[in-house]
């Protein structure tokens, strides 16, 4: 006879409520990967001074898609294996247990308690005739493979930890030399995207050009900004029209510009 775990049981009484979460959450994500589709296109970053061009790769995108959607409808078919075999076993209960889980009423509890025995017993019966819906065993030699693997581990020098090592924060972003020119690039091959990045540097002169909106788009202010016009007696009102901004943006702008140790940084409106 198949006897299952406390956690094992939950699993089952919570399956139906997980399956509509991940289905919601499962919708979404893919939605939110068609939306990232799209053609090669430029994004300026005004804080370093750079330009990105990106684009897709058809094949690679398509194999993340497909990868996605093969592990949504893995997760959802575990799932709703579970909530079926609970329904089905719920179904088996007479009127009279069924209400009497559904109403928590006051002395009652032993009651309850009966009918959540009898319950599980039931939805021992049924996973005892599904396979896949049983735990599956460890067997010992796999515990002895990991006990070994861990010792082999535990007696790696730091030098073969790291040996396959990457950063990528590090890879992401090169700082630009002084001797840059406009035209220079520099071609970023992320190890794990499906987005091939170029970053183009501006000289100080075009990024200062950009970030005053001489250049077009919303000119940037900052706390050295702000502070000129206060001390120069403008009110908040007439610093907000200054900016552009209505007057709840520059209070969170303000609170932000105070709350950050880096005041000097361009913060954009």
């Amino acid at each position: 006879m198949y006897r299952m775990s406390q956690s094992e049981y939950t699993q089952y009484e919570l399956a139906e409520r997980r399956l509509q979460e991940l289905r919601i959450q499962h919708a979404y994500e893919i939605q939110q990967a068609y939306d990232d589709i799209h053609p090669t296109r430029s994004a300026f970053d005004y804080g370093i001074g750079s330009i990105y061009s990106e684009s897709v790769d058809p094949v690679e995108y398509a194999i993340h898609l497909i990868e996605l959607k093969e592990g949504h409808e893995q997760q959802e078919k575990w799932w709703s294996l579970r909530a079926e075999a609970f329904s089905e076993a719920y179904k088996k209960l007479t009127f009279q247990e069924q209400s009497s889980l559904s109403k928590f009423e006051y002395g009652k509890y032993q009651e309850r308690q009966n009918v959540w025995n009898r319950l599980r017993a039931i939805l021992e019966e049924i996973i005892e005739t599904k396979p896949e819906l049983q735990r599956k065993s460890v067997s010992l030699d796999l515990i002895d493979n990991i006990e070994e693997a861990d010792m082999q581990i535990d007696k790696m020098s730091m030098k073969e930890l790291l040996e396959d090592y990457w950063d990528k924060d590090e890879e992401k972003f090169e700082e630009p030399k002084k001797e840059h020119t406009p035209t220079e690039n520099f071609h970023i091959q992320p190890k794990i995207s499906v987005f091939g990045v170029t970053t183009y540097y501006l000289s100080p002169e075009e990024l200062e050009e950009y970030r005053s909106g001489k250049k077009g788009g919303t000119r940037w202010f900052t706390y050295s900004d702000y502070s000129r016009m206060k001390k120069a007696g403008m009110s908040y009102k007439e610093i907000a029209a200054e900016m552009g901004i209505e007057t709840s943006i520059l209070s969170q702008r303000v609170r932000a510009w105070k709350g950050s140790s880096f005041k000097k940084k361009s913060v954009g409106v």
